[in-house]
C-alpha cells in the first residue's frame, strides 16, 4: 500500500512542479514561501512563550525545520524559474 503512496505523490510533485508553466511555477514558489514564514513566526511566538517541556520543544523544533524548508524550496522555485518572452 505504501509503494502507492510514493507513485501518488511522485505524480503529484511531477504534475505539479514540473510540467506546469512559469508563471504556475512562481506562484506555488510564493505561496511555499509565505507558508515557511508563517511555521518560522510560529517557532518563534512557541519558542518565545513555550515552557521547556520535551512536547515544547519538538513543537519549535519541528515547526522551524519544517518552516525553513519550504521557504527555502519557495524562494528556489521562485528564484530559478525563467522568465518566458512573450
Amino acid at each position: 500500500m505504501n509503494g502507492y503512496k510514493v507513485i501518488i505523490i511522485y505524480w503529484l510533485i511531477e504534475k505539479v512542479i514540473y510540467k506546469t508553466d512559469y508563471m504556475e511555477k512562481r506562484i506555488l514558489g510564493t505561496f511555499l514561501s509565505i507558508l515557511g514564514i508563517v511555521g518560522l513566526v510560529y517557532a518563534g511566538i512557541a519558542f518565545i512563550n513555550g515552557s521547556s517541556g520535551t512536547r515544547s520543544i519538538k513543537t519549535i523544533l519541528f515547526a522551524a525545520i519544517l518552516g525553513a524548508i519550504f521557504f527555502f524550496a519557495g524562494i528556489s522555485l521562485v528564484r530559478n524559474t525563467k522568465d518566458k518572452a512573450t
